[in-house]
């Protein structure tokens, strides 16, 4: 059956470590060379411990820990933007198209409010001209056919003249109208795409797996994201801290594959596009390297490492490096000789790394060559069978908490200062309560401002309005004079006409002028109440000293954003106050670190999450704050439709924790419980591995004191061998160590009962 070495790599985001294959026994066997035997000669080693010549892979091996995460999709704006409204949710789906948020409008709306104002006062200007058209045209038709009916034909002529004159001129009226409607129609088009604009749409279909809080800051620089769209059904490894750059010399790897569970995969790079690497040069920002499995898809969280050589050599003929000696050029080993003694080889090498070099002549598999070492060979120890073993490491945390992100902000309504803060922070507030209030100074030159044109709109409004109800009363007085005359006699025919088309053209202008009091109080409505409710406003702030308060128009708890206290200077729209209004419907849990965890994989949306206590809960990372996790201290490189950027998940605190994530729980109940738990979740993870105590670890120091490797005590063939091997103190849990490389299954290593290792 053949053996495996295993070796396993994470980080905080999980670093790639180089490390050197420490090479295992292979098959094949070559012929003895013809050579002369040197005779036998003192041995110069400090011990007579011998390993036998083997065949082997000799490489250097780096190995990258990965982690399966789901793809995800930036959702940021292009230049810095104060973001007023989001419309998403942690954990929420959403399709492409979908609206994720929008930027501060309030410019863009002023200028749309204006406009649809000086719109609608247009359309009120038309409809006035149209009822005064209407009521012209009326009249001089009602006069011109009074003449046709007396014979008058010659007047009669000179009214059409003028009837065809007010239309053209209203005809031309209405022209200049429609172009002045067209351009108020173009303006308000131009300014709601440039709204439009500061409108995020989901680029793509999926989750949301991080989400700024906009309760906390609403402020977002160029590129940094608003939102993070997760596909969860397209998975690939994503390389925990070695980014695109450092894995650039990997890309003709000799060799390069993953172990999962004992089993090896073929792995290839999810490469990015030659000009988004070129792009990420430029900017000196490069992503994670990425890789896709052959033969085996992950699942999501799931940790897997991935091994790359930047040379393989595969099945040579090798001895371990230090059981060569030189003599000037040349190079020799002390071999066992056929009667116990030592015999001094010369040998003839080819490749090497950090442990082993090919042999190419000199020496055959099976010889038994010794090799230098000062170190103590156990005497009194245990043998430990090397066995697969689950090998798991959890970041724990104690700090959680219910929140909510339904989130309402409260902003100040003018520019001033801070007057007064009315309610404490974080406390309980109901709708209606006061929660800060503003002072604003409202000069007097302002106000009289104000005054002075509302008063000048009334005016003209009473003016105009008092001369058209003059104007009922005398022509109610005509009408009554005409009833009250004397009527011709009745033979006068002509006389009896004329009082009576008089008496028609009277009670026609009369409705003409009623139709004009209605629309001067129409038109009056429209424009007068801007400006009257403009200076009533300026008038109650003057007379109450320039403050103005802002009540809550929610149940919840109330928060401050940054520090605010009375005399601080605030600009109109500016965020002063948050509340938290919807139930707390989630989790979020602080991402704390143990003194291992800078070199484990931290959580990545789907990472399952363990609740520890009397009784144990499990739940599901929903997606990350963006502060030291996932995806947050990378560079995240988007392509989106040709457009090449670097994206970044900023910091976005909720429940005032600023690094951690969303935990969305399998079991509602949990939300009952009262009893305080340890929240951990996996951030080491590798089933069938190579695990020992790390008391059957030793260290091997150079002259100058530094540890450069590891080793064990192996035993073959009823003796002791050392064996190196690679450790790394970071991946240990209690008095396991996980052994990357340099052990196969199978194998079996001492434990000092007395003393040694780590």
């Amino acid at each position: 059956m053949k053996k495996y070495g295993f070796f396993f790599r994470a980080g905080a985001v999980c670093l790639a470590l180089g490390v050197m294959l420490t090479g295992t026994s292979g098959c094949g066997k070559s012929a003895k060379h013809e050579e002369d035997i040197p005779e036998l000669i003192e041995s110069t080693v400090t011990n007579e411990d011998s390993r036998p010549v083997v065949r082997g892979n000799i490489g250097k091996l780096t190995f990258i820990m990965t982690r399966a995460v789901p793809r995800g999709y930036s959702q940021c704006f292009d230049v810095g933007r104060t973001v007023q409204k989001v419309f998403v949710k942690v954990g929420q789906y959403v399709e492409k198209g979908d609206k994720i948020a929008q930027a501060d409008t309030a410019d863009l709306d002023n200028q749309i409010e204006s406009i649809k104002k000086s719109r609608e006062g247009l359309d009120k200007q038309i409809e006035s001209a149209e009822s005064e058209y209407s009521r012209t045209i009326d009249g001089l038709i009602y006069d011109r056919d009074a003449l046709r009916a007396k014979g008058d034909n010659e007047g009669a002529d000179e009214l059409d003249k003028t009837i065809l004159m007010t239309k053209e001129n209203h005809e031309y009226q209405r022209e200049q109208f429609s172009q002045q409607k067209d351009a108020y129609d173009r303006d308000l088009a131009d300014i709601e795409k440039r709204k439009d604009e500061l409108t995020l749409y989901a680029t793509h279909s999926g989750y949301i797996t991080y989400l700024m809080n906009v309760g906390y800051y609403n402020y977002r620089q160029a590129y940094e994201n608003v939102a993070y769209i997760s596909d969860y059904d397209d998975i690939y490894l994503e390389a925990a801290a070695m980014n695109i750059k450092t894995f650039s010399k990997y890309r003709k790897s000799p060799r390069i594959y993953a172990v999962v569970e004992g089993k090896e995969y073929a792995v290839t790079e999810d490469a990015y596009s030659t000009a988004a690497t070129l792009y990420a040069a430029n900017e000196g920002k490069f992503p994670m390297a990425r890789f896709k499995l052959e033969g085996y898809t992950p699942s999501i969280g799931e940790t897997v490492p991935v091994y790359a050589y930047e040379n393989y050599y595969e099945n040579v003929l090798m001895v371990g490096n230090d059981s060569i000696r030189y003599d000037g050029a040349k190079k020799y080993v002390f071999v066992e000789g056929s009667t116990g003694g030592m015999e001094k080889r010369e040998i003839e090498t080819g490749v090497s790394d950090d442990v082993h070099t090919e042999v190419v002549s000199g020496l055959s598999e099976g010889d038994k060559v010794f090799y230098l070492s000062d170190s103590i060979k156990p005497i009194d120890y245990e043998e430990i069978s090397i066995e697969p073993t689950d090998f798991s490491a959890y970041n724990i945390s104690d700090t959680y908490k219910y929140i909510t992100t339904d989130v309402k902000n409260y902003s100040s309504p003018e520019s001033g200062r801070i007057y007064e803060i009315l309610a404490e922070d974080n406390a309980e507030v109901k709708e209606g309560d006061p929660l800060f209030s503003v002072k604003v100074e409202v000069s007097d030159a302002r106000l009289l401002e104000a005054e002075q044109s509302y008063r000048y709109a009334k005016e003209q409004y009473e003016n105009t309005i008092n001369g058209l109800y003059k104007e009922i009363e005398r022509i109610d007085g005509e009408i009554e004079k005409l009833d009250n005359a004397e009527p011709p006699a009745a033979t006068d025919t002509d006389a009896i006409r004329d009082n009576q088309a008089m008496r028609e053209r009277l009670i026609f202008s009369r409705e003409q002028t009623l139709r004009a009091i209605e629309d001067t109080k129409d038109s009056y409505s429209s424009s007068i109440g801007e400006v009257e409710k403009d200076y009533l406003y300026l008038k109650k702030l003057k007379d109450n000293d320039g403050i103005v308060t802002v009540y809550s128009n929610d149940d919840g708890i109330l928060h401050y954003r940054g520090y605010q206290y009375p005399g601080v200077d605030v600009q109109k729209g500016l965020v002063i106050a948050s509340i938290d209004c919807g139930e707390n419907d989630y989790i979020v849990v602080s991402s704390m670190k143990g003194k291992n965890a800078g070199e484990w994989c931290d959580v990545a949306p789907g990472t399952r999450i363990i609740f520890r206590g009397e009784k144990n809960y499990t739940g599901e990372c929903l997606a990350v704050l963006g502060t030291d996790v996932y995806q947050t201290s990378k560079h995240i490189l988007e392509e989106l439709d040709g457009k090449i950027f670097i994206a970044a998940n900023g910091s976005s605190p909720y429940g005032n924790i600023e690094s951690g994530y969303f935990v969305k729980m399998d079991d509602e109940s949990f939300k009952e419980e009262t009893e305080h738990f340890h929240v951990a979740y996996e951030a080491i993870g590798l089933k069938k591995a190579v695990v020992i105590p790390v008391s059957c670890i030793y260290p091997e120091k150079n002259d100058v004191g530094r540890v450069v490797r590891y080793f064990v005590w192996l035993k073959e063939d009823g003796q002791l061998t050392k064996r190196y091997v690679d450790y790394f103190p970071s991946f240990v849990t209690g008095d396991q160590a996980l052994i990357p490389n340099g052990l196969s299954f199978g194998d079996v290593i001492v434990k000092d009962r007395k003393a040694g290792g780590r």
